[in-house]
């Protein structure tokens, strides 16, 4: 069986390099585009409102707004072109913009996992079948998770080639947008990239810095206005919301009645809370493991593709609100896991079944809506998640393997 996958997914790939599937490939990617683009993008239009209003000199961060802007001031300038294009042909330069990043997210996992920087034939192929949901989610919402994604991986890069200045500000720049990359921190810290760490925080501090020039001296209150919306949010984290994905939802869900579900055991919200402690612990202590074990080796500027898979999972589920198209950070440890079916690793094999079922049934209407819906209520997401995160944990005593850089 694995065998005859990897064979049918090289194949596909080799078919792409051919003229006329190339043809029909830009065609298809066109109607998909243009399919997007016809369609609401709801994250999109907060940006564009934030861009607007930033344009117009009118107050960007507002309580009262139904979806909230919660970027940092810095993000709106990268949303600028927005608000002067109309509305499809901004829409478009997004989409346009996302999927230049998603060519490079690929070829950056490439050349992170392998020391030639070239996957084997068909592994792309079998990472876009396993993620293509999440991606197809966050370019139908106009979301930046793919921008996020990519600016996590460009600075681990970076700073493998000793280029400390790029990659702390692209880091900072991830941190900006949203606070969860700042779970990078602690492989930073603990395996001693003490360069990386010094520019991340210097690039995070000069970006809070730099609007300033733009709002003058209204900027300190456009700053206040920021952390009001983002400290309001936080306090409004639905754990009974089927999309999110979290540990926090997962153990709610587990073990607290909600209006769609009654669990079979019900324990006190202080359990509830302890047990979420202990799992987002075990992650921890994963994380901290392997961290440890590679700054023991000495290489200071190696990144470990297992490595920044941990970390990149963990940083999906971490926070109390996880939707599903954060999940798109899956790409890189799916394709770190992946590369382990041409080792003949059945193990593997069987988890990326796991995965791909798990990610497959959730908000699939095929068994029906309510089987659909129940999936997600019971964290599927998560689970595929989680699955993943163990399988490379489980790597964890071989602190370097062959096809890592």
């Amino acid at each position: 069986m694995r065998i005859r996958l990897l064979e049918v997914a090289a194949r596909a790939e080799a078919l792409t390099r051919t003229r006329w599937l190339r043809a029909a490939l830009v065609l298809l990617v066109t109607l998909y585009a243009v399919l997007h683009v016809s369609r609401g993008m709801g994250d999109f239009k907060t940006y564009q409102r934030a861009a607007k209003r930033a344009v117009a000199g009118e107050p960007i961060y507002r309580l009262e707004d139904p979806h909230r802007y919660l970027y940092a001031p810095v993000v709106t300038f990268l949303f600028f072109p927005l608000a002067v294009l109309p509305t499809w042909a901004g829409k478009a330069l997004w989409l346009a913009l996302n999927a230049v990043l998603l060519v490079s997210i690929f070829r950056i996992t490439a050349r992170l996992l392998f020391r030639d920087g070239r996957a084997p034939p068909g592994l792309q192929a079998l990472v876009l079948l396993l993620s293509f949901r999440f991606i197809d989610n966050n370019l139908g919402h106009g979301q930046l998770n793919i921008v996020l994604l990519w600016l996590v991986l460009y600075a681990y890069e970076e700073t493998s080639r000793s280029r400390h200045a790029l990659a702390g500000l692209a880091l900072a720049a991830a941190i900006a947008a949203k606070i969860v990359p700042a779970v990078f921190f602690m492989e930073i810290i603990l395996r001693r990239r003490w360069q990386f760490l010094a520019w991340t925080i210097a690039a995070f501090v000069a970006l809070m810095v730099i609007p300033a020039a733009w709002w003058g001296a209204a900027y300190p209150q456009v700053f206040r206005d920021w952390l009001a919306v983002v400290a309001d949010q936080a306090g409004h984290y639905d754990m009974a919301n089927k999309i999110n994905q979290s540990i926090s939802a997962f153990v709610y869900r587990l073990f607290r009645p909600y209006p769609e579900g009654s669990p079979a055991i019900v324990l006190s919200e202080e359990a509830v809370t302890a047990v979420t402690v202990l799992i987002h612990a075990a992650f921890i202590g994963s994380l901290v493991s392997i961290s440890v074990r590679n700054a023991r080796a000495g290489k200071v500027n190696w990144v470990s593709g297992d490595e920044l898979s941990l970390y990149l999972l963990y940083s999906t589920v971490a926070a109390p609100y996880s939707w599903k198209y954060y999940f798109v950070n899956l790409i890189f440890p799916l394709g770190a896991t992946v590369a382990r079916l041409w080792a003949g690793r059945r193990d593997f094999e069987i988890g990326l079944w796991a995965v791909f079922l798990l990610n497959l049934l959730a908000g699939l209407e095929l068994l029906g809506r309510r089987l659909s819906t129940l999936f997600q209520f019971w964290s599927f997401h998560f689970l595929a998640a989680t699955v993943l995160f163990v399988l490379i944990a489980r790597e964890r005593s071989r602190p370097e393997i062959p096809t890592e850089c």
